[in-house]
């Protein structure tokens, strides 16, 4: 398929051809859904007789997503208060990774953060406590 190929002679199979090098699922069906989008404008002004692209095949997801326990949160946490001798770092790192597992943000949307005030750590050694949340006034006594 090139920029001369007529698009009446562009197949379902053709379609299929051009996304098998598409390893990312989530770009494969990008590309189909602009592939099925083109071919459906193109049905309604009568240029192709069929709505090939309909028919392309969705890429699933891995669904094996690994989940922390909570064993596994606190240690990952705590390791940010002792792997990093710049201690502003360790701020930084412990934010990131508290932010994505109790907010469930995502990494890109998470690295788009900006801080308006620096972290105040409330209890040393303890990554959330109740203390930390008096302070913030996120709970009342």
């Amino acid at each position: 398929m090139g920029p001369q190929t007529n698009i009446n002679d562009i197949t379902l199979q053709t379609l299929i051809q051009t996304l098998k090098g598409v390893e990312n699922p989530d770009t494969y069906n990008t590309r189909r859904k602009h592939l099925v989008n083109f071919f459906s404008v193109a049905r309604i002004y009568k240029l192709v007789p069929e709505k090939i692209a309909l028919d392309i095949p969705r890429k699933s997801h891995a669904t094996d997503v690994q989940i922390l326990t909570p064993e596994e949160a606190t240690k990952l946490l705590y390791t940010t208060y002792t792997a990093f001798s710049d201690p502003t770092m360790g701020s930084s790192m412990r934010a990131y990774y508290a932010i994505g597992m109790f907010a469930g943000i995502r990494p890109d949307e998470i690295k788009q953060l900006t801080w308006n005030a620096p972290l105040r750590v409330c209890a040393p050694g303890l990554p959330f406590s109740l203390r930390c949340l008096l302070e913030y006034g996120l709970v009342q006594r």
